[in-house]
């Protein structure tokens, strides 16, 4: 149990670091307005999500509801899926590029984020904080 309480909280810190990625700006990257921005919101994305997919094999209240919802977005992932599969270039659609960053790899991290956080943040105090 305790684990599963440090797990929560780690991903509970996670989430609410995750707005401030607005301020981190790279000089090193061609791109840093952007590029820098992505990558920190795709890296802190997969780490809460991680986070959430252990804490969701080992209590069950973790995993996500079947809602209405949560359909529409899977639904609507795969129909972006695949229009990009039989898209004009399946590689640019999946990836996109570094001026824009917002392929089908993107939408599935905000796929992922919504899972987390819909899961993680179960009190209307902590959404409320959020």
């Amino acid at each position: 149990m305790q684990t599963n309480n440090t797990l929560r909280w780690a991903a509970i810190g996670g989430l609410f670091i995750l707005p401030f990625v607005f301020f981190y700006v790279p000089d090193s990257m061609f791109f840093p307005f952007i590029t820098g921005k992505n990558f920190m919101f795709r890296i802190l994305v997969e780490i809460i999500g991680c986070l959430w997919a252990i804490l969701a094999i080992r209590d069950a209240a973790y995993r996500p509801k079947r809602t209405w919802i949560l359909y529409s977005c899977i639904a609507f992932l795969c129909v972006m899926a695949v229009a990009d599969i039989f898209g004009v270039n399946p590689s640019r659609s999946f990836w996109s590029n570094f001026e824009r960053m917002e392929g089908l790899v993107t939408q599935l991290h905000l796929l992922l984020l919504f899972l987390s956080a819909s899961a993680i943040l179960s009190t209307e105090k902590l959404w409320e904080s959020f």
